[in-house]
């Protein structure tokens, strides 16, 4: 009987199979590898595009409601979108590309919005996309047209004709205008005491002038002020309205007489001449005059005085609490002084007669009829002084002196009342919103 063949075996031929069994067990774990790994940076991608488009959608939020209070120019409490009051927890929400917001605005712990009529807001807005949160805030300030010593939108009477400070002007005070400034040397040289901006690249020095006189810096090249916009008649008709609910509206041309008692004196200037006081306190601290007013006389109390035309003043209009000592002598304190009083004409507020000159309040002229000038400048000899404790904000800078020699009309002594940087006269307009302290990365 045959027997079967006997095959021989290599040994080697186990050990093959084993290498490859080997190599092929780590290839697959290797390829499992690779393939979590790419998982997670997938999934590491997809947390890090959710994350910046949260952040953007946040983003969206906050600069929406920044967009809403500079366009508004109100406090937030008092803006409203579709019905909704922008203060508050989410009173804006919405959609944007691959996310959504949610915006709060709060008072500022820092600061007390109940008593004070300037206003200070934290926004804070959070962005959404997916199961990303994150979340940005902002302080948002409100700021006053009392708050610059000066403040123009044009340095000009017209498109050519530049108004210049002259010599032995003095003005301490922030200065922010958004034009060209004009300076004319002499002795003494005019002064600025403190931070002088101005949008011009140039100053337009005349007579040996030069940038010594901005004791304070300047900065040219600043962002302008959007005054040019907020300049407007609006702002006597708040005023008006104010006035009309609880305050004092009068018809016609009045005098009218502030006294240290508290109370104001006025008469039609026409006609009768019955006289009528009354006390300041028995009204809201808003008086609307639908033609022109004379003011003068020492204040007591706060309050803002509107007219529809022209505001003039030929002798003083003091605060009773700054008389003694004045704003300009040793030992001066504001924090003495509890009366303010705010001067608003929609034309002009012009200097009558000869004499210097002291006001106290913060003084705007809306339009463009003349703005804060001298009714004698062109003809009166001699340097008689316009001392103003306050602030002046004009669309249009007027006249109250000529660069001549002898020097004609007055000089400009004028000292900020630092007061306004945390307050300002009762229904006093708002001038613009500024935003600060930006932060993120909150979750």
């Amino acid at each position: 009987m045959r027997s079967e063949p006997q095959i021989k075996r290599n040994p080697r031929e186990g050990a093959v199979i084993g290498v490859v069994l080997v190599v092929m067990l780590v290839v697959s774990l290797i390829a499992v590898s690779l393939l979590r790994l790419a998982e997670a940076d997938s999934q590491e991608t997809g947390t890090s595009v959710a994350t910046a488009r949260a952040f953007w959608a946040a983003e969206a939020g906050l600069e929406r409601m920044k967009a809403l209070g500079v366009k508004r120019i109100r406090p937030y409490p008092a803006i409203s979108l579709s019905g909704v009051t922008m203060y508050g927890s989410n009173v804006l929400s919405d959609t944007v590309a691959h996310g959504s917001y949610s915006v709060d605005v709060v008072d500022d712990p820092a600061w007390t919005n109940a008593v004070s009529p300037l206003k200070k807001y934290i926004i804070r807005s959070r962005g959404y996309s997916g199961r990303a949160t994150q979340t940005v805030e902002i302080k948002a300030s409100i700021k006053s047209f009392s708050s610059y010593m000066h403040a123009t939108h044009f340095e000009r009477t017209n498109s050519t004709s530049p108004v210049y400070f002259a010599p032995g002007d003095v003005i301490d005070g922030p200065v922010y205008v958004n034009d060209q400034l004009n300076i004319y040397g002499g002795s003494p040289m005019p002064k600025f005491l403190q931070p002088v901006s101005s949008s011009s690249n140039s100053v337009n020095y005349m007579n040996g002038a030069n940038s010594s006189v901005f004791q304070g810096g300047l900065v040219l090249g600043a962002p302008p002020l959007d005054i040019s916009g907020q300049f407007t008649s609006d702002h006597i008709t708040e005023v008006k309205s104010e006035a009309s609910l609880a305050g004092l509206t009068l018809t016609g041309n009045y005098q009218m007489n502030f006294n240290p008692d508290g109370t104001l004196s006025y008469r039609k200037t026409t006609g009768p001449t019955g006289v009528t006081t009354v006390a300041l306190s028995s009204f809201n601290g808003a008086i609307y005059v639908d033609g022109s007013a004379y003011v003068n006389g020492t204040l007591k109390g706060q309050v803002t005085l509107a007219a529809q035309n022209s505001i003039y003043i030929s002798n003083q209009i003091v605060y009773a609490g700054a008389t003694n000592p004045t704003p300009w002598s040793a030992g001066f304190s504001t924090n003495s002084v509890r009366d303010m009083l705010g001067l608003m004409a929609s034309k002009q507020v012009q200097i009558l007669g000869t004499n210097p000159v002291t006001i106290h309040a913060a003084v705007m002229v809306t339009g463009d009829g003349g703005g804060f000038n001298s009714e004698k400048s062109g003809s009166v000899l001699g340097s008689p002084r316009i001392n103003l404790f306050g602030s002046l904000s004009q669309y249009r800078r007027g006249v109250v002196g000529y660069n001549s020699l002898p020097m004609k009309g007055f000089i400009k002594n004028y000292k900020f009342d630092t007061r306004y940087d945390s307050s300002t006269p009762p229904n006093f307009p708002y001038s613009m919103y500024t935003f600060s302290n930006w932060k993120s990365g909150y979750n």
